[in-house]
């Protein structure tokens, strides 16, 4: 589509320009710190040319989308708290603050969850959502091409759902686009990161499109509130699953959860024995496996359940191998 070369074609030669370009990018390269998988200073500007290349699509092949206003402005608010994170790093009390505020955007501009309870419940189950997606991206984008080439499978995903049933596709395709022609330069070994910016438009965004979609999985019929929730956190599962496991193996072990480390599912992978770039390609083979089962929602209740609880399965077996490696 239209809005996905557009969006591909300036994040690539964005991205490529801070990659290639010291003098360019370093305002967002910070000196290495901390337990990182790569120590080296590489600069974190993905987040600005996927930023660019989604919003010019979008202005171009889908400004009089529903919802749109709402879409971008908390996308965009995200980044903004994000960028600031990268340029001078901010405690994360007030960095779940931008989050949270980024949340509320997206309820003012007109985009929330339709759940029981009221416009309340709906408020804070959807800027508890935007915020939990953002953190999620976010603790995820741990090693080279994981979290773009996850999210890259969620967007399209989401694309393909909305072209061939029923939603504004070019919103996803110009995000999928975006996340392609970073991941051009972020393929191991990686010459940008996406950054906390990166994360935050991608975590925001994500959650906003899976709002708009509603549980429906590009359904035309109105989905049940249980969809509603339902069927994002299945999309989103492979990041999901990487932040509640290192969450709580570090509580289990006594580590700060809050300090990074190298004890992530990917980084268990690798000391498996797999190289960077398999364990990017398993990573998003499990996220074509979550969204596979997300797409079954409109087959009805039964189905997705049957599929959403083998994938359960799989994440608790998952979860007790990688749990036995040590880190």
């Amino acid at each position: 589509m239209g809005s996905a070369l557009v969006a591909f074609a300036i994040s690539l030669v964005i991205g490529g320009a801070f990659a290639r370009t010291p003098a360019m990018s370093r305002f967002v390269t910070r000196s290495a710190e901390g337990p990182r998988w790569r120590m080296d200073a590489v600069p974190l500007a993905g987040g600005l040319a996927m930023g660019a290349g989604f919003g010019v699509a979008i202005a171009l092949f889908a400004r009089d989308a529903d919802g749109i206003g709402a879409v971008l402005a908390a996308s965009f608010a995200a980044l903004a708290v994000g960028l600031v994170d990268d340029v001078r790093a901010l405690s994360p009390i007030v960095k779940l603050g931008g989050q949270l505020a980024a949340g509320l955007v997206l309820v003012i501009g007109g985009v929330q969850m339709q759940l029981p309870g009221g416009d309340a419940v709906g408020v804070v189950a959807t800027v508890v959502w935007v915020a939990v997606a953002i953190n999620a991206v976010n603790i995820f984008d741990n090693i080279d091409a994981a979290a773009g080439g996850v999210m890259l499978v969620s967007a399209a995903t989401l694309g393909a759902w909305w072209m061939l049933g029923s939603g504004p596709s070019e919103l996803p395709a110009a995000l999928a686009g975006g996340i392609g022609g970073f991941l051009v330069f972020n393929l191991h070994p990686a010459r940008i990161f996406m950054g906390d910016s990166g994360s935050h438009l991608l975590g925001a965004a994500l959650a906003a499109l899976t709002v708009l979609d509603g549980g429906r999985a590009g359904s035309g019929r109105p989905a049940s509130w249980g969809f509603a929730l339902a069927v994002p956190l299945v999309l989103v599962a492979v990041p999901l699953f990487d932040a509640a496991f290192v969450t709580v193996e570090r509580i289990r072990h006594g580590r700060p959860i809050w300090v990074g480390g190298r004890d992530h599912t990917s980084h268990r992978l690798v000391a498996l024995g797999l190289g960077v770039g398999p364990v990017a390609v398993v990573l998003g083979l499990a996220a074509a496996v979550a969204a596979g089962v997300a797409s079954l929602a409109p087959l009805g209740g039964p189905w997705f359940a049957i599929a959403a609880g083998a994938l359960a399965l799989a994440g608790i077996f998952t979860w007790w191998r990688l749990a036995r490696v040590e880190v």
